[in-house]
């Protein structure tokens, strides 16, 4: 088993053009939206909502998002410093070999 241990990436280079969720190197804006998502998810009347607000503020924080949707990746930020990897991390490459790629900007109405 492999665990991933994160640290504070500091603040660096900005994202991609319309990339979407925590993006490495921007510890100040993945925290302030983690911020917002915590105060939504604090007045959210609806259980779901709530935790899918908390939900989403922790991995803001954490940055383990890319991790988890792509564990084969981990490599990458194991070695520019943002996580630290116990175990053996041929795991996770063996773990995301098995799990499906999809889009995620599918088209949700087809034309």
């Amino acid at each position: 088993m492999c665990a991933a241990n994160v640290r504070d990436a500091g603040s660096g280079a900005a994202g991609a053009a319309g990339e979407r969720g925590p993006r490495p190197g921007r510890w100040r804006q993945n925290h302030l939206q983690a911020d917002a998502y915590e105060q939504l998810g604090h007045q959210a009347e609806g259980p779901q909502w709530r935790g899918i607000y908390l939900t989403a503020a922790k991995e803001l924080r954490e940055a383990l998002a890319g991790v988890l949707l792509r564990p084969a990746t981990a490599d990458g930020p194991a070695r520019s410093g943002a996580i630290t990897l116990d175990g053996d991390p041929s795991v996770l490459e063996t773990y995301g070999g098995l799990l499906d790629e999809f889009d995620p900007h599918f088209p949700i109405v087809t034309p």
